[in-house]
């Protein structure tokens, strides 16, 4: 005969330990939901902290225990002419005529060549209005305007 080995049985303690843990685990669900429910800060408060973990928080979802945000008299924007766009403007020199200078924009969407007829362009970010052309196989944006961001203050 090969000896083997009986199983065990839990014991009384360790089975009293399981099911006053899982009591614990229930009695803190229920007094968790009805806080969820009854009290508006406490939900505005887990409803922050899940949307922080699973994506950007709704302005509505924000905590109301943080202290607000004090409000700063902003300077309101001048109304947003449509054919701006801004874009980091790098010079890359004279056209062929010399009445004009090649640019390399870089916005949002990417770098594109453009062409700007007139004095030469400092290289910064600035809004740009023109329209866009293809000329001997090249196409780009020719500016009609060019309109430099204020320094920072």
């Amino acid at each position: 005969p090969t000896p083997t080995i009986a199983p065990e049985k839990p014991s009384i303690a360790s089975l009293a330990g399981r099911i006053i843990f899982f009591l614990l685990v229930i009695v803190a669900g229920v007094v968790g939901f009805v806080l969820f429910k009854a009290n508006p800060k406490f939900r505005s408060l887990i409803k922050g902290v899940l949307s922080s973990k699973i994506g950007p928080a709704s302005p509505s979802a924000t905590p109301s225990a943080q202290a607000p945000t004090p409000q700063v008299p902003a300077v309101q924007p001048v109304a947003k002419d449509p054919n701006l766009q801004e874009y980091y403007i790098k010079n890359q020199g004279a056209d062929e005529t010399k009445t004009g200078f090649w640019l390399e924009l870089t916005g949002d969407t990417g770098k594109i060549l453009g062409h700007y007829k007139g004095a030469e362009i400092k290289e910064s970010f600035a809004q740009v209005k023109g329209a866009m052309k293809t000329e001997n196989g090249k196409t780009f944006l020719e500016i009609s305007e060019v309109i430099y961001e204020p320094p920072a203050a």
